[in-house]
């Protein structure tokens, strides 16, 4: 995730741009162990929107995702009839991942701004350590720009 779309700033943007009823969702790249980052980046959007939900899929190494609203709580009943039948076990899987944080989460969490936000330094392992497994699956040639 490029760091400038991290920051408290960036999300007081998009909630401006969003209705009442609007609904931000976050495809991210997280690993479940980096828990101060991924705490430090829900606590910057949570700050803006004073609610914040995430999934991530156990089998998911780094993909999570993280829905907030700009004025309504979140109905958690999404509706699967279109999603393809050989991803279905996998979504609805994330979908139980639900964690929902409140203000209390966090209390000792730096929020990420733009004038100090620390996300690449946070983030770097886990970047690397994504990069490293996908250059053992990806051809170079594919690789290669």
């Amino acid at each position: 995730m490029p760091e400038h779309i991290t920051t408290k700033e960036f999300y007081q943007d998009i909630k401006k741009c969003m209705t009442n009823k609007g609904l931000l969702v976050s495809n991210n790249f997280i690993s479940p162990k980096n828990i101060s980052a991924r705490m430090q980046f829900l606590a910057t959007i949570y700050s803006v929107f004073g609610n914040a939900y995430f999934y991530q899929n156990k089998k998911a190494t780094y993909n999570a995702f993280t829905v907030a609203t700009k004025s309504l709580p979140l109905t958690t009943h999404f509706n699967l009839d279109d999603i393809p039948t050989a991803m279905k076990k996998r979504v609805n899987s994330t979908l139980k991942s639900q964690q929902e944080y409140h203000l209390n989460f966090f209390r000792k969490y730096k929020i990420f701004r733009d004038d100090s936000n620390t996300f690449s330094s946070l983030f770097a392992r886990q970047s690397m350590e994504y990069r490293k497994g996908l250059t053992a699956y990806i051809p170079s040639r594919i690789l290669i720009n």
